[in-house]
């Protein structure tokens, strides 16, 4: 998500302010109510800056917005050389700590490990007791809280968010923020737990049960924090993607209208984000609304640079459903080349099993099993469809032969619960 700013822009807005408000807690604030912003937009802030400590946190914020969009070891490097010299020489400064937090936090997100969440909660704890009523804490505290583990609902992730709005009533990255995680936990309370192995030992009416104790009205208290960041400051577009996001809290009608919005905000601004809308508008238009001539518009305007498996497989979708076949094979080969998961071959096989072609489908499904891992979910679904196969050939023993197989004594899941089934209605039972 970045959003590129000029120095020049922002100088000038700081100073229309008067050189009155123009202090280092409002320079700091232009970086923590915004999103991402272009490394050299700091060499400006800092030359704004009054204190020592703040102009070296700037410093360190370049290098860690250079990690952050590129990835770079030494930019990482170099950020976490600045932020602790910032606290080695500014002990009793809450920016040295939090600077290690953010650090640690997108380092987390990057590598996707856990250990760098955990070592933030430290850094935030020190920045807290540093200067125990700064919103901007509070807010990079919660968003480490749902970052550590986004497949589970935090508590503490929306509590520290509403704290910050409180603490700050205008901080609308804060109240969005709030909404886009409370949106995301509505959707894990909604999902039974034998559809998600991420969710264990817990039943589906113990989790929506302990969720709408902790957040009852969650989707109206989504859409409330929702217009209250659009009303604070309506000219981010990642405000309008989260919003499209929120499948539970908004139809699909009122997505499409804010995804559009955002598109073009992020089109205004020139970001490289806007590709990544459209992305979103595309699978808004396939999955949601089932129009498959917008959709296939949508995917046109970026899959050739920046398509994934997934995504050619939806345009292939999409032209099967159009009934223009002649593109699938090349766009179902240029899937199964991005594909190591055999996602590509398992849906070129359905392709082919809508079209009659059940030789070319179990070549297919047999090709996925081969990447699929043994006794997988997937594997245990790829053979199920490969028994249906069977089964519209004619081959009823072979298709029993294979459900007796997935469903073994001793073995249980949603998907072998299915094989059982379809055993018996092949047996007639």
């Amino acid at each position: 998500m970045k959003n590129i700013l000029t120095g020049l822009v922002l100088c000038t807005l700081l100073f229309s302010c008067g050189e009155k408000d123009n202090t280092d807690e409002t320079l700091l604030w232009e970086y923590y109510r915004g999103f991402t912003y272009a490394p050299e937009l700091f060499d400006s802030l800092s030359q704004l800056a009054h204190k020592p400590e703040t102009k070296l946190f700037f410093s360190g914020l370049k290098c860690f917005e250079k990690y952050s969009q590129d990835e770079k070891v030494d930019c990482y490097d170099s950020a976490y050389q600045i932020f602790t010299n910032l606290q080695k020489q500014y002990p009793n400064s809450y920016l040295g700590h939090l600077g290690m937090g953010l650090l640690m936090t997108e380092k987390g997100i990057i590598v996707d490990e856990k250990i760098y969440f955990d070592s933030a909660v430290s850094y935030y704890e020190k920045a807290h007791r540093a200067n125990p009523s700064h919103a901007a804490t509070y807010y990079y505290r919660g968003r480490n809280e749902y970052n550590r583990n986004k497949n589970v609902v935090n508590e503490r992730a929306i509590l520290f968010l509403d704290t910050a709005t409180q603490l700050k009533p205008d901080f609308f990255k804060a109240a969005e923020r709030s909404a886009r995680f409370l949106s995301h936990y509505l959707d894990l309370a909604s999902v039974s737990a034998s559809k998600n192995p991420l969710i264990t030992n817990v039943s589906v009416n113990d989790l929506e049960q302990k969720f709408n104790a902790t957040f009852p009205q969650a989707k109206d208290r989504a859409r409330y924090l929702f217009d209250q960041s659009l009303s604070i400051d309506p000219s981010w577009y990642e405000t309008y993607q989260d919003i499209a996001n929120a499948h539970q809290v908004y139809s699909a009608k009122e997505r499409l209208e804010f995804l559009s919005k955002g598109i073009a905000i992020a089109q205004k601004k020139k970001s490289n984000d806007s590709l990544k809308l459209i992305k979103s508008l595309a699978n808004l238009y396939f999955y949601d609304l089932n129009d498959y001539e917008k959709a296939r518009y949508e995917y046109g305007h970026w899959i050739s640079q920046h398509g994934s498996a997934i995504d050619y497989i939806n345009l292939a979708w999409c032209q099967h459903f159009l009934g223009q076949p002649e593109a699938i094979p090349f766009l179902m080969q240029q899937a199964i080349k991005k594909d190591k998961a055999g996602l590509a071959h398992f849906e070129y096989a359905l392709i082919f099993k809508e079209k009659r072609e059940y030789e070319e489908a179990l070549a297919h499904f047999d090709e996925a099993l081969k990447l699929q891992e043994e006794n997988s979910n997937e594997a245990i679904i790829t053979n199920i469809e490969r028994a249906k196969i069977f089964s519209l050939m004619g081959k009823k023993k072979e298709a029993q032969k294979l459900l007796t197989e997935i469903n073994k004594p001793g073995v249980s899941g949603e998907e072998v619960e299915k094989a059982g089934v379809l055993a018996q209605a092949l047996s007639g039972n």
